[in-house]
């Protein structure tokens, strides 16, 4: 059984947007537990609110937490909607997500898991319009983070799946994946898994 890794933020974690007090979706909804109902084992390291970690500190603190799910064939990593919710208003772009990803992907500790693991990088859903999504040019840079993570993964040879391609169903807030973006987004992932590993 392959055993899959799965870190990165709400829409990993499975934050349901409709609830008042900050509440997941049922333990069936959120996409590594649908991933593991197709035969995969899944650990689900998902937090709310996490950017891509960005010095060393949190580069050190990610490949320990990571390293202890270890043994695993694969863990994913999705994330940069947070950094680009947090940053446009700054100017942060697609491309300075990527370039975060990279110094991310490249740092030593994570070098380091690489050794033992395999990385898949997913570009996370694309958002859409929405309430929290009304930032000018947030949706723009939404839609070309997934084409700038493509070009981080062929230069740093590592597997790469867009799920911003995907049309995932989100929630009115414009960042949240829906019950069926989850299953969706389990689907696409397992597909990429069946043809890497099979």
């Amino acid at each position: 059984m392959l055993r899959v890794v799965c870190y990165g933020d709400s829409n990993t974690v499975g934050y349901d947007p409709r609830s008042l007090w900050g509440n997941s979706y049922p333990n069936d909804i959120p996409w590594p537990r649908q991933l593991a109902r197709k035969g995969y084992d899944t650990v689900n390291e998902g937090l709310n609110g996490r950017c891509i970690p960005d010095d060393l500190v949190s580069y050190r603190r990610t490949a320990d937490m990571l390293s202890e799910d270890l043994p695993a064939d694969v863990v994913t990593i999705m994330l940069g909607t947070n950094d680009l919710l947090r940053g446009i208003q700054s100017g942060f772009t697609a491309s300075d997500a990527a370039k975060r990803m990279e110094l991310f992907l490249t740092s030593a500790p994570m070098r380091n898991l690489a050794k033992t693991t395999s990385l898949l990088l997913v570009a996370p859903p694309q958002m859409t319009r929405g309430a929290l999504t009304d930032l000018p040019g947030l949706l723009k840079e939404s839609k070309q983070l997934g084409q700038a993570y493509a070009r981080l993964a062929k230069r740093l040879s590592i597997d790469f799946v867009d799920a911003s391609q995907w049309d995932l169903p989100m929630a009115y807030d414009g960042t949240h994946l829906l019950p069926e973006g989850h299953a969706q987004l389990a689907e696409g992932i397992a597909t990429f898994l069946e043809k890497t590993w099979q």
